[in-house]
């Protein structure tokens, strides 16, 4: 998961995006978003307590979205949980 990514409901808050949406959508914007969780979760990503290396052997190592998915695992939520950074 790029940080990026993970960063843009903040970047989106920041440029005042969720007022807009609220207006299109007609509804009220009484009590501002709580972003402590979110805030922490990328705390978590960006400096992980420990580094994990994994080694995958398989018959299609050399392309690279032959085992994609099981990357993919290695990288969700799982890891962010751990406090982990997987290489």
């Amino acid at each position: 998961m790029c940080l990026q990514s993970m960063m843009s409901p903040i970047l989106c808050f920041l440029e005042g995006l969720d007022k807009v949406v609220l207006k299109k959508l007609a509804l009220s914007d009484t009590q501002a978003p709580e972003l402590t969780q979110w805030n922490t979760f990328l705390q978590r990503h960006k400096n992980p307590k420990h580094r994990v290396r994994i080694g995958l052997v398989g018959k299609y190592v050399e392309l690279p979205d032959a085992y994609k998915s099981i990357f993919g695992g290695f990288l969700s939520m799982q890891g962010l949980r751990m406090r982990s950074r997987w290489k």
